[in-house]
């Protein structure tokens, strides 16, 4: 296969986007066939570029559509079928691209996308990238606009961070805009717990253990407690075992869960009935230091011998 025909002279025209895009095996292909002119087979590509007839085969199908020439061979083969990300999204070429984006009228989904990121416009690398989402993860218009959304404002986010964390909530079973909906909400109610318990035991300066997560979101979530009969159980914790202690406050809220304690105020009184709350014992009346010894009786007794007077008995 000899591109003889290609007019290595418009790289610097239509091929600005290509090199952004290029491989380093695609680049080194390139210099190749420019010291050719554009004579060198596959064999002559593969050896001077040091890599496979497959991957040399491919480089020349990907300047063959960079440098617009329709003689070209555009099939990407095979072995490098995953150029963008390996095993994730399968490479498109421009003309499969163009078809997508025909055959499902995408061009308003397109401006809606670089409205969202802020731009006038998606460069050809997004265009094909949001395409091959949506033809090979069967994602709806809804779902990747309300994807893409969510993650401009949670923080700054390009389409292929995008792509990726919708090929991640694609792999988890969230297909559909219903699906991403829950996800949401469940984030959102996540995100909520662990801001109540961070409140409610002073955790602000260090990450959470995966303990404390399973605990705390089964105490939100299957318990059903809120920030008061969680400070409740805090406070106890500290009383019963002088520090704060996961599994200790762990078993308070079980055992107050197990006997249907769902308000402070049950959770109180069930814990004032089962574990009465430490009360001095009230002091035994206290006895004479010396029995029934009177210090001052016994002073004017002995002065009163001193004395030769007659002692007081009482």
């Amino acid at each position: 296969m000899k591109i003889e025909s290609w007019d290595l002279k418009q790289l610097h025209i239509s091929s600005s986007d290509a090199f952004l895009e290029a491989s380093a095996e695609e680049l080194r292909a390139l210099l190749c066939l420019l010291e050719t002119e554009g004579k060198a087979g596959v064999d002559q590509i593969a050896k001077a570029a040091g890599i496979s007839k497959a991957r040399a085969k491919s480089a020349m199908a990907f300047w063959s559509v960079a440098l617009e020439t329709p003689k070209a061979e555009t099939t990407v083969v095979d072995e490098f079928a995953y150029r963008l990300r390996a095993s994730e999204l399968d490479e498109m070429t421009r003309k499969e691209t163009a078809d997508v984006i025909r055959d499902n009228a995408l061009s308003a989904l397109y401006e809606e996308c670089a409205a969202i990121l802020g731009k006038p416009m998606l460069n050809d690398t997004e265009i094909r990238d949001i395409a091959a989402l949506y033809a090979q993860y069967a994602l709806s218009e809804e779902y990747i606009v309300t994807l893409l959304t969510d993650m401009a404002k949670r923080s700054r986010v390009t389409v292929r961070t995008f792509v990726n964390q919708a090929i991640k909530l694609h792999e988890k079973g969230i297909t559909t805009i219903e699906l991403l909906s829950d996800y949401f909400e469940g984030r959102e109610n996540q995100g909520e717990w662990e801001r109540q318990m961070r409140k409610v035991l002073g955790i602000y300066s260090r990450a959470l253990t995966s303990d404390e997560k399973t605990c705390f979101r089964k105490w939100v979530e299957l318990f059903g407690y809120g920030e008061d009969v969680m400070t409740l159980a805090y406070d106890k914790t500290v009383k019963g075992s002088g520090k704060y202690s996961l599994a200790y406050m762990d078993k308070i809220l079980t055992d107050w869960y197990q006997n249907k304690c769902t308000t402070k105020e049950a959770c109180e009184a069930y814990a004032a009935a089962s574990h009465p709350a430490y009360t001095e014992k009230k002091s035994k009346k206290e006895k004479p230091r010396y029995g029934n010894f009177d210090p001052d009786e016994a002073f004017k007794n002995a002065l009163s011998r001193s004395m030769g007077e007659p002692v007081n008995k009482g």
